[in-house]
């Protein structure tokens, strides 16, 4: 799961990292009312969607998860990030390459 934020109380108390803290917060985001929260993460995660929706959906969260408070919000930010990592390589710029490659080969057009 993604890390839950520090806590800004310096005090005794639990751990920032308990497990309850994170319970706490998966409990607010699935409360939450606004649903589109889990559209915007799907969009995020899916390496297929077009990067300018991707980006827009980066950008939206957090102003829909603003009302679940800061703890929330930075769980939810820090979990947008994780799962945008999705896919490092446009799979039709391998696909163009192999194309290309393919047609260099029939053209001899390959150094050695």
């Amino acid at each position: 799961s993604a890390p839950l934020p520090e806590s800004s109380s310096g005090g005794g108390g639990k751990s920032p990292n308990s497990s309850s803290d994170l319970g706490s917060i998966l409990r607010r985001v699935h409360g939450a009312k606004d649903k589109h929260i889990f559209r915007l993460l799907s969009t995020i995660a899916n390496p297929a969607h077009a990067p300018s929706a991707r980006a827009r959906a980066l950008d939206e969260l957090p102003k829909r998860a603003k009302g679940l408070g800061p703890a929330v919000q930075s769980w939810i930010r820090t979990l947008a990030r994780r799962v945008a990592m999705g896919s490092l390589v446009d799979a039709s710029c391998v696909e163009h390459c192999i194309i290309l490659s393919q047609e260099a080969y029939e053209a001899d057009d390959v150094a050695v």
